[in-house]
């Protein structure tokens, strides 16, 4: 584990911390320092639980220091700001000065106990300076949904581990998607089957987690997962059936572990939705502003033209500029199956609105971008499937917007049309295939060219090139958990 897993996976241990050292006399001290103390009166906290006077907030006189745990202590919240659960940029927005890096003001915890129904304790992230980010515990929502969602548990799941594990659902109607999670975040949660309950059973989805081209069949799923938490969509197109006696999910992890699961209801469907949108040194594109650098903003406009042709749009673009360390750690990924990738999608962890949460990076080795999971976890932010991650820097300016909306279809539930091996196609009825009797140079794959005609014009196709976007494909993303 590396040093930065450290951080961000541990408790918060302020209660073992050197005090901070106090601060210099102020005479003319105001509203927003706090209640005058004594310098040896000042009560260093991990949550407001700790504090006889006052909420857990950040130092009223902290300074700087990238990377470092924050300093908090028992303090007044200050006046004129805004509070916990408030939409926030930058620190001094928010009363207890905690803005967390998916911008949101928060209040530090040292476990879920200390924290509302519907929130988890987990590390976020604050700007503290210029090039500084410092880390916290804070409350944060599990949930960030459209009004119309019903959200059903979490509920016990079945004890997962490396045999597959047989979990049964009751008839799904739709709109409906069904996610499972362990509490370890190492670890990584796999769908390996899907069947209808019926006599005899319907095999629906049959994949092995070692294989990303594992078929779709009528059902389709993505085998592999970047993180704790895998999900399903049902519909996931109109080739799943439905089933009145419900379905069977094989499940695996790599190691023995509980679970949960949550199932999502909606009923209405949405025409748009909104962007949270993190740079991490992608393009070198920065944003002291929260405003949208020039190329970005000219990508999403170009995105947004794609869209358009099914009746979707992107709303709100929330900008969030990481710093220092932060920056530096995650700006290359070494590979589209890597750790860093799940740490990165967590930074999500504070948002609560819903969005889709895309994360600039500059080269991802062997991919352009990727999505956490297909689908990802939709409307519940903060985990390692909550997000997609762009490889800027090599993505030609007139490539971002397909790029962008390519992984976002992943996201929100499309597959590629057809896969390199051109084996392997989407569950829809409407987008071509490209098969192999189109792989004339015979080298197993086919490309672009050698599709031209049957499919690799769509935006899903697998080299990410096209443009087009079918109605089905444009029905599956309008009936979205964060679109509205």
């Amino acid at each position: 584990m590396t040093c930065l897993a450290l951080v961000l996976l541990a408790s918060a241990g302020c209660d073992e911390r050197a005090p901070p050292a106090p601060p210099p006399p102020r005479p003319d001290a105001g509203p927003d320092t706090g209640p005058a103390r004594d310098a040896g009166e000042v009560v260093v906290c991990t949550r407001d639980g700790d504090c006889d006077d006052g909420v857990c907030r950040s130092y009223a006189d902290l300074r700087p220091s990238d990377r470092a745990a924050i300093s908090l202590s028992c303090g007044a919240p200050e006046t004129g700001r805004s509070p916990v659960g408030a939409g926030c940029l930058r620190q001094d927005e928010c009363d207890r000065h905690l803005c967390a890096f998916a911008g949101t003001c928060v209040q530090p915890c040292a476990g879920h106990e200390d924290c509302a129904t519907g929130e988890l304790c987990r590390a976020v992230w604050v700007a503290t300076g210029p090039n500084a980010m410092q880390s916290l515990d804070a409350c944060t929502a599990q949930f960030a949904l459209p009004g119309d969602v019903t959200v059903e548990g979490p509920t016990p799941g079945p004890e997962l581990g490396e045999m597959a594990v047989l979990d049964e659902l009751e008839a799904l109607a739709p709109n409906a998607l069904v996610a499972w999670w362990v509490a370890e975040p190492d670890q990584h949660v796999h769908i390996n089957s899907i069947a209808t309950r019926d006599t005899p059973a319907v095999r629906l989805f049959s994949g092995l987690p070692s294989s990303h081209s594992a078929a779709t069949l009528l059902w389709g799923i993505g085998p592999n997962t970047l993180g704790e938490l895998t999900a399903i969509r049902f519909p996931n197109g109109p080739m799943t059936p439905p089933s009145t006696t419900g379905y069977t999910v094989g499940l695996t992890s790599e190691m023995t572990s509980p679970s949960e699961r949550v199932v999502l209801r909606r009923t209405e469907t949405g025409t748009t939705f909104d962007i949270d949108a993190y740079l991490l040194g992608g393009r070198a594109w920065e944003s002291p502003d929260g405003s949208m650098p020039e190329a970005m903003a000219e990508a999403m406009t170009g995105a947004n033209a794609l869209l358009a042709t099914v009746g979707l749009s992107i709303g709100d673009v929330r900008v969030h500029d990481a710093r220092g360390f932060l920056r530096a750690r995650y700006s290359i990924v070494e590979s589209r199956f890597s750790d860093d990738l799940r740490e990165i999608f967590r930074l999500s962890a504070g948002a609560t609105r819903p969005s889709v949460h895309v994360f600039f990076v500059r080269f991802i080795d062997g991919a352009l971008g990727v999505s956490a999971g297909i689908v990802g976890a939709q409307g519940m932010p903060g985990t390692g499937a909550s997000g997609v991650a762009i490889g800027a820097d090599p993505i030609p300016d007139e490539m971002m917007p397909s790029v962008i909306v390519h992984e976002i279809g992943h996201f929100l539930g499309l597959f590629h049309t057809s896969e390199a091996n051109a084996l392997v196609f989407e569950p829809l009825t409407d987008t071509p295939e490209c098969r192999r009797d189109r792989d004339v140079n015979g080298d197993g794959a086919v490309d672009s060219t050698e599709c031209a005609g049957a499919g690799a014009n769509n935006v899903m196709f697998w080299s990410g090139t096209g443009t087009e976007i079918s109605e089905q494909q444009g029905a599956l993303m309008r009936s979205a958990y964060v679109t509205r």
